[in-house]
């Protein structure tokens, strides 16, 4: 799995040489949980969200990914050409019982497979760092605060209409964590116009590739 460090590396050919366009980018967000969604989202603050489809089939007891429609889901997703997946890399909460921490890495795993196979760069971030990068606080009690920012930053009639709901935070959380790497990427990126080019003394012969 691709740091974001790497992922700037990457990036960087598809931003607009003289500044960071973030227009030209579009990556996906994951929240890969059970109770999650995914995301995809570009840099003119438009967004398409779902939340992750899950199944239960008599007499497993506990719910899965449904592999048949994510994948229909990322297959539509990947027509606007993203650049990159972002997914949301959670710890084991305090008291968290081992089924819950069963359910979470099965869904994890399922979620990073099918992210691989489509052969783009995948990144994970925890919570607290896409958080931080945003300026929210963390905790499942300010779930409601991410929906609020997300609303925020896609604030068009189309995209606004995944996160009007109460309900909508997780499909809120899955954009956020796609911008949040998108905005990381536009501060790496104008650090580095502001890095003065390395001089050389005259009459010193460079090769050029």
């Amino acid at each position: 799995m691709s740091t974001v460090h790497e992922l700037l590396e990457k990036l960087l050919s598809v931003l607009a040489p003289e500044g960071p366009d973030l227009s030209n980018l579009c990556v996906i967000g994951i929240d890969p949980g059970l109770t999650g969604a995914i995301a995809i989202v570009n840099g003119n603050r438009q967004a398409v969200a779902y939340d992750m489809p899950t199944i239960h089939e008599p007499p497993r007891k506990r719910h899965e990914v449904d592999r048949m429609n994510l994948e229909h889901i990322m297959g539509a997703m990947m027509e606007y050409g993203p650049h990159a997946f972002v997914i949301e890399r959670a710890q084991a909460a305090p008291g968290q019982s081992a089924s819950s921490m069963f359910n979470y890495g099965n869904a994890y795993g399922t979620v990073v497979s099918m992210c691989w196979c489509t052969k783009l760069p995948v990144v994970s971030i925890t919570p607290a760092d896409w958080k931080r990068e945003l300026g929210l606080p963390g905790g499942k009690a300010n779930k409601e605060l991410s929906r609020l920012k997300a609303l925020e930053i896609f604030n068009d009639e189309e995209s606004s209409q995944y996160f009007r709901l109460k309900k909508d935070h997780n499909k809120a959380e899955a954009a956020l964590i796609g911008w949040a790497v998108m905005q990381r990427v536009r501060k790496s990126f104008e650090a580095a116009l502001r890095t003065p080019p390395e001089t050389h003394d005259e009459g010193e012969l460079h090769t050029q590739h």
